[in-house]
């Protein structure tokens, strides 16, 4: 989810893991089927269940990563800037304390791909909806 200042889990992953997903009220809770422990517990918040990692035990966390794409960072930090005009002001070094990689275009940024979409056109009346002409719609 673009713009989203949090991570998301996974009910379905969390499933495959032989883990019960229970939504309450007040609470979530994920449950280990095969040894009957809660694995982890959480608190609804504006219908929102938010759970802290803080509060698990050290040895239930198992890896916790981050994953940095530098260079769909890098072009939205430069304006959503096309990748080959990058690959070119990389090549003659007019962007100070930029390294030197070579950016493909294999990956695309969402909020980009939204923008290059195709609105479809407005459907035609049969009747007219002005009196005059240059009559504000």
């Amino acid at each position: 989810v673009d713009g989203l200042q949090h991570n998301l889990l996974s009910v379905s992953q969390l499933c495959h893991q032989d883990n019960l997903v229970v939504f309450c009220r007040k609470q979530c809770l994920i449950v280990n089927i095969n040894t009957g422990d809660v694995v982890l517990r959480g608190k609804r918040h504006k219908n929102v269940y938010k759970v802290s990692i803080f509060s698990l035990p050290q040895n239930n966390v198992t890896c916790l990563s981050a994953l940095n794409d530098d260079v769909l960072l890098r072009h939205k930090k430069l304006g959503h800037v096309n990748l080959s005009l990058l690959n070119k002001l990389i090549s003659k070094d007019l962007i100070v304390n930029l390294p030197s990689i070579k950016y493909n275009d294999d990956k695309v940024c969402d909020a980009c791909g939204k923008d290059k979409q195709v609105r479809t056109s407005f459907k035609l009346k049969n009747c007219v909806s002005t009196t005059r002409p240059l009559e504000m719609l």
